[in-house]
């Protein structure tokens, strides 16, 4: 039975973890038979609450390892990162971790994004992943999106050393390997779609929460706060929101149904919930055509709730990718080069991407008159690539023989 260890990712609240892990854990007992999946979380009981059927699944919640002083690290790093001689993680691993990691036979290291340019610099994920290489462990970044680090040369030097030590890297986008290929000079790349393309769906039964009205119109949105982070601080983006619902109901004869993708309660600053909650309460006119969902479903279910939705407009990258991998004409909203990649590959351009400091009332509704008038041909694309991907997706699976 092989054992596998996640690097770089710590909790279920965000459905684009849950997303990338359930399919990965597909994937992996399609390949390999049963297998034992370590996840380490920082919430064991929120996180098997979240999935009590995990271990089914081979999935196993681990706490996890995230010493004090880590947060004192990274402080540090924001504030003297230009300074510092080391960015690299400098305190040893207990013993207690390496003997664990020593009976593991690959650890990858997932996220999507923890090695790009918006979250800053990962140093405690790159103290894993060479403590991994260093007891000889097949060490792999897997269906990730890269940099990127243009803007810091001695990080983007940094990356370069330590990405080309990592046994296989996969990227999920064609700008990310070119910039791999490019600008970091590495060839140990390798280009596959997210796993979370080939999530299946979990059915839910919409009744309780679907909107009343024009049922079949249904736009699914998501909404991140992210927007207030890297957008334009001068734009009240729940008014503009509010103003695009508006004219999608007036306008458009639709109904919206606004998913979040990420719930972190303690954490405001990253909880979809609660900007969208303000969304919804004052649209709380419009409770027939506008509907918001609290309840906690998980990631597979998720996309089922978005599958039936006619239009999808979402900020969280594995928002639309579940819509995307459903057929479902989807404009993203793009804060990073995720977005703008993975549409890039599946049309052969970005234009139904929506770039974060663009966002206005006017430029969603433009987005979405774009999905409309080119439904079909949308569909026709998705539905052959959506195909060739979970090909290729099982091929990436052989490579960790």
């Amino acid at each position: 039975m092989k054992r596998f260890y996640l690097n770089g990712i710590h909790s279920l609240e965000n459905r684009g973890v849950d997303a990338i892990v359930r399919s990965t854990a597909a994937l992996l007992k399609e390949r390999f038979g049963e297998i034992e999946l370590f996840f380490p979380s920082k919430n064991i009981l929120l996180d098997q609450s979240l999935w009590p059927d995990s271990k089914e699944d081979g999935v196993y919640f681990i706490k996890l390892y995230s010493p004090f002083y880590r947060r004192l690290w990274q402080f540090t790093q924001r504030k003297l990162g230009l300074f510092l001689p080391n960015l690299l993680w400098p305190f040893p691993f207990p013993q207690k971790f390496v003997t664990f990691l020593q009976t593991i036979d690959i650890v990858l290291s997932v996220g999507g994004d923890n090695y790009s340019s918006e979250y800053g610099f990962p140093s405690f994920l790159i103290g894993v992943d060479d403590l991994a290489i260093k007891i000889n462990k097949p060490t792999i970044l897997w269906g990730a999106s890269i940099g990127p680090f243009i803007k810091n040369k001695n990080i983007e030097r940094i990356m370069a050393k330590h990405l080309s030590n990592l046994s296989l890297i996969t990227v999920r986008e064609t700008l990310s390997e070119e910039y791999v290929k490019t600008n970091l000079s590495l060839q140990n790349t390798m280009l596959f779609p997210d796993s979370a393309f080939s999530l299946q769906p979990k059915h839910v039964d919409l009744r309780s929460f679907w909107p009343i009205d024009n049922q079949d119109r249904v736009v699914g949105l998501n909404v991140s706060p992210y927007l207030q982070k890297f957008g334009d601080n001068s734009v009240d983006y729940v008014n503009e929101f509010c103003t695009f619902i508006e004219t999608l109901i007036k306008d458009h004869s639709c109904s919206v149904l606004l998913i979040p993708h990420v719930i972190f309660y303690s954490n405001a600053s990253q909880d979809d919930l609660s900007i969208m909650r303000k969304i919804y309460m004052r649209l709380n006119h419009l409770t027939s055509k506008v509907s918001l969902i609290e309840n906690q479903y998980d990631s597979a279910q998720i996309k089922y709730i978005i599958g039936n939705c006619k239009y999808f407009i979402g900020a969280r990258t594995h928002s639309t990718i579940a819509a995307l991998s459903s057929f479902i004409p989807t404009l993203s909203i793009a804060y990073s080069v995720k977005a703008r990649g993975i549409n890039k590959d599946l049309f052969g351009h970005e234009e139904y991407v929506l770039d974060i400091s663009d966002v206005t009332s006017e430029t969603l509704i433009n987005g979405f008159q774009k999905l409309a008038n080119e439904e079909m041909e949308i569909k026709e694309i998705l539905e052959r690539k959506i195909s060739s991907i979970n090909r290729e997706l099982r091929k990436a699976t052989s490579l960790l023989n």
